[in-house]
């Protein structure tokens, strides 16, 4: 499994085989407050970020949305038999990609991410990739 890894100048995110750690990055590049905040039962594969969350993508076919502040889950998406191996994400939508044990099946799906409590992400639209395509993160 790679490493996933999200970071930006407050705080660092690495996603390990059954939970995310996040470290506040204090001056000089010093560590501190090591926390788990998440466990999983099959790993993260992908991170990415905007300003506000944080999304992780998992072994088990998982999107999940954390708030980047207060560390809690806002929202989740499901793909079962997939799983996540592409994350890409701006302020206004996330793109995640998933894929068969096998690599062989390959599903696109893209979110329009809202300032909604309630509701964080729209319906997803769903794109099937070929299987000779490759996106490439």
């Amino acid at each position: 499994m790679s490493l996933s890894c999200f970071w930006d100048l407050e705080k660092m995110f690495v996603g390990t085989t059954n939970s995310i750690i996040a470290y506040e990055i204090r001056n000089e590049g010093e560590f501190f407050d090591e926390k788990s905040i998440l466990e999983l039962g099959k790993g993260v594969t992908k991170l990415a970020a905007n300003k506000k969350s944080l999304f992780f993508g998992s072994f088990e076919g998982y999107i999940g949305m954390l708030d980047i502040q207060s560390l809690s889950k806002k929202a989740g998406f499901t793909k079962k038999g997939y799983k996540a191996s592409s994350l890409i994400s701006n302020d206004g939508f996330l793109v995640a990609q998933f894929e068969t044990g096998l690599g062989m099946d390959k599903y696109v799906y893209i979110w329009q991410i809202k300032d909604d409590s309630e509701r964080p992400f729209l319906s997803p639209f769903s794109i099937i990739v070929s299987r000779s395509s490759r996106i490439i993160n």
